[in-house]
């Protein structure tokens, strides 16, 4: 799909050709001649032609998931980030491309948490509302959906935390800006097992999502290389107590060193507390899911271990200064991941439509893709030609109500 030419306003144009056709109607019934009828209508014609052109835009579709399934890292930072990063570029006097400054439009959408929904809410941006980009969603069963319509449509997407791998898989126009499932497997394994001292470990997690199984399978693999043992795998169902019960007793029967829960809200939660509750004192650890405002307001996972692609802690010079400009706005609201990866999405965006002086199609991808090093809200990271960018990847531990760092892990020392 070529680029989408700029918005027109339907209405206004409607009201102007009405305006014209009642000129007519008026001056012929007072038998008016012909050639001032048609003098009254040059004269509207030419008035309606002086009046400005509206601004061009560049407009920003926004996928979120508004539900109580996004349990801690709700749709609402996403919302909040992706605006503030449109302020900013529209105080700035917007996204300059080919020479002419576009004024920034962000167009909200909301997605059921399914993923013909998401599909279905892509669709609407591009076809309804001209959307030249999309960011979103952060669920990566919905963003693979989403990402379908985006690859179909030729339009530029930045799913910001979306981690499975099938979600940018041959695709060209979809982007994420988190690390894929099989790095934040990998590394969590092996800081289990080298730096923490962990020999057994049991996964306790809900089957049905995609994420949770493919952690579970990816940490496993590298558990057992590097000589760790995975002694229970227990799935449950996150509607049936009954079936989460069953499990956390299987795992506590198991005696691990630690537990692996890959997500932290809703049953999750539920299921960590009858850990504790029953008898279990040992390490819990927690993939990129988990948010550490959230963990760190929960006893049970007091000395968790997790990883994630952000800290909101960061001294870098774009996380202080999204963190700066967040907090002035949102002082009651705390500092979300989804918050700082969506600003950056949006930025990232607008800086390759500059960059490829065009505001969507294959030359905003590619440029994209091409942009190579950048420092932003949601850390440092660096765009190598595909839509997987190298990043370090960071773990986190619960320490009372708040998370410290325990290690940074470099691009090129993730295994």
């Amino acid at each position: 799909m070529s680029p989408v030419p700029p918005p027109t306003d339907p209405s206004s144009t409607a009201r102007r050709r009405r305006g014209v056709r009642l000129v007519f109607r008026v001056a012929a019934a007072q038998g008016v001649t012909q050639g001032v009828t048609k003098g009254v209508a040059l004269g509207i014609a030419l008035a309606a032609g002086c009046r400005p052109s509206r601004p061009a835009e560049f407009r920003v579709g926004l996928i979120g998931h508004f539900g109580p399934m996004d349990g801690p890292t709700s749709g609402e930072p996403s919302r909040r980030g992706a605006q503030l990063a449109v302020d900013e570029l529209n105080a700035a006097g917007g996204v300059v491309i080919a020479g002419k400054p576009h004024r920034v439009v962000l167009v909200v959408k909301a997605s059921p948490y399914r993923a013909g929904g998401a599909a279905s809410v892509a669709r609407e941006l591009v076809n309804l509302d001209s959307a030249d980009v999309i960011v979103g969603p952060q669920f990566s069963n919905l963003a693979a959906a989403a990402g379908e319509v985006a690859e179909e449509s030729e339009v530029p997407m930045i799913a910001p935390m979306a981690s499975a791998p099938d979600v940018t898989r041959g695709r060209a126009f979809v982007n994420r800006l988190a690390f894929v499932d099989a790095v934040q497997g990998r590394v969590l394994a092996r800081f289990a097992h080298d730096s923490l001292g962990i020999r057994r470990v049991a996964a306790l997690y809900k089957s049905a999502l995609a994420y949770n199984r493919d952690v579970v399978q990816r940490f496993s693999d590298e558990f057992r290389a590097v000589g760790g043992e995975m002694i229970a795998t227990e799935g449950f169902d996150a509607d049936d107590p009954a079936s989460r019960s069953r499990a956390v007793q299987r795992v506590l029967a198991a005696r691990p060193d630690a537990v692996l829960v890959p997500t932290l809200y809703g049953a999750d939660t539920l299921g960590l507390r009858q850990l504790r509750a029953g008898g279990f004192t040992g390490r819990v650890l927690g993939g990129d899911a988990w948010d550490a405002f959230f963990a760190s307001r929960i006893a049970a996972a007091n000395g968790a271990v997790f990883t994630t692609s952000w800290n909101r802690r960061s001294e870098q010079p774009g996380a202080l200064s999204f963190r700066g400009a967040y907090t002035a706005r949102h002082a009651d609201q705390p500092l979300r991941a989804t918050a700082a990866a969506t600003y950056d999405a949006v930025r990232l965006l607008a800086r390759a439509a500059e960059r490829a002086g065009a505001r969507s199609g294959r030359p905003v991808a590619d440029a994209l893709r091409e942009s190579g090093r950048y420092d932003g809200a949601f850390g440092r990271l660096r765009f190598s030609g595909s839509g997987d960018p190298d990043r370090e990847a960071i773990i986190l531990e619960i320490e009372g109500d708040s998370a410290r760092v325990r290690a940074i892990v470099p691009p090129k020392a993730v295994p």
